[in-house]
């Protein structure tokens, strides 16, 4: 148990407090966003409004972001402790380990509320587009460095 409290430090210490924060709420949003009632049988699901559309694609891109600001710090600590990649796999695949479990739990969670308490996740998933956008801009403002260090260092830089 050490172990994990540890690590559980050294992540605090690489990605930042804000950072988690922003983890914590885009859990919170994909719960609500799973949460989605069954619709009534007979009855036609009502269409999504261009806000809930771009708070859909808003709370895609907030994993993405918190992923590359992690990899971007993790990168930039190997960088200034003057070590090399070769010994990182593990770490890099831990990390998309956890990026796998961070999106795929709260499906989990939220088709969970929607079947214990369908009343629940009607209110839940109509406060999901605006928490959304809230988080995601909440995201943009801690990751933006290190998001775009990476997309800069691995992606841009092979453009030209």
């Amino acid at each position: 148990m050490g172990s994990i409290t540890d690590t559980l430090r050294e992540l605090v210490a690489l990605v930042g407090q804000n950072w988690l924060i922003a983890a914590a709420a885009a859990f919170v949003v994909m719960i609500f966003e799973s949460a989605k009632p069954t619709p009534v049988e007979g009855e036609d699901e009502p269409r999504a409004s261009a806000l809930q559309r771009v708070a859909m694609l808003a709370s895609l891109a907030a994993p993405f972001l918190l992923f590359l600001h992690a990899f971007g710090a993790f990168v930039l600590a190997q960088q200034d402790a003057g070590r090399g990649s070769e010994n990182n796999g593990g770490v890099i695949l831990a990390l998309i380990a956890c990026a796998v479990v961070f999106v795929l739990l709260p499906g989990i969670i939220g088709w969970l509320i929607t079947k214990i308490a369908p009343p629940f996740a009607t209110v839940l998933r109509r406060a999901a587009p605006l928490l959304a956008l809230a988080v995601f801009v909440f995201t943009i403002c801690v990751t933006y460095r290190n998001a775009f260090f990476v997309l800069n260092l691995y992606v841009l830089s092979r453009l030209h």
